[in-house]
């Protein structure tokens, strides 16, 4: 947990950070989460973190029990046959020691093989002579067999992948809205503040008519005036 002093109009504020589901989170002073209020808020940044918050975390929660799911009944089976030299097959992955079956995590990025020689791979039943091979076939089946979560390794990284891809185009056409209807707004603004080179100069016409007309009149008032002013004096005006 660490801390930091935001001051803002003349206010000092406390802002702490901690993890929250594995990613690091910040919290103001009142306990409020600002992360969470960020990615609720939409926008880029938004964005950003949902996918690191949730979309990240769910795709590699589905690798890690897949990843746990293989290696450990991989080496089930092996451990239950002989090897060409008629020895107990041994471990063929190794996982990191303190994932289980109910928390799997780490386990896609930390899975690693660790045995290098291929004969020690336990092709054959225990006692069935190093001929058989009835025990590699097991091991093979089982890309077809419920070993994920009652499912089968094949059909949950498919599952995994399509889900995968229908977010990603799902957050490709909510984009394509979003940003068709910023262009809308935008260009509805233009409509109201914008100023249109026709409709001003026709306005600009107008304007000028009516001051000569005005101008006019004033011309003709002002020599009215200075006729009654020199009351018996010809005047002569247009």
């Amino acid at each position: 947990m660490g801390g930091a002093l935001l001051v803002s109009q003349g206010q000092a504020h406390t802002i702490t950070s901690g993890q929250k589901g594995g990613v690091a989170h910040y919290s103001d002073s009142q306990g409020s989460d600002i992360t969470a209020d960020l990615t609720s808020g939409g926008g880029q940044l938004g964005g950003i973190l949902t996918a690191r918050d949730q979309d990240i975390p769910q795709v590699e929660s589905t690798l890690d029990t897949l990843a746990y799911s293989v290696a450990t009944e991989m080496n089930t089976l092996n451990s239950q046959g002989s090897d060409l030299n008629g020895d107990p097959g041994g471990t063929i992955f190794s996982l990191p020691a303190a994932v289980t079956a109910a928390n799997p995590a780490g386990s896609a990025a930390q899975i690693a093989v660790v045995m290098t020689n291929p004969t020690q791979i336990a092709a054959a039943a225990l006692g069935a002579g190093t001929l058989d091979s009835s025990n590699a076939t097991a091991m093979a089946d089982q890309q077809n067999a419920g070993i994920v979560n009652g499912i089968s390794p094949t059909a949950w990284f498919s599952d995994m992948v399509t889900s995968l891809g229908s977010l990603t185009s799902e957050v490709s056409t909510e984009n394509t809205a979003q940003q068709a209807g910023l262009t809308q707004l935008n260009d509805q603004i233009g409509a109201i503040s914008g100023v249109n080179l026709n409709d001003e100069a026709a306005s600009l016409e107008q304007l000028e008519q009516c001051y000569q007309a005005a101008s006019k009149l004033f011309t003709i008032l002002d020599q009215v005036m200075v006729s009654a002013l020199n009351l018996g004096v010809t005047t002569t005006y247009t």
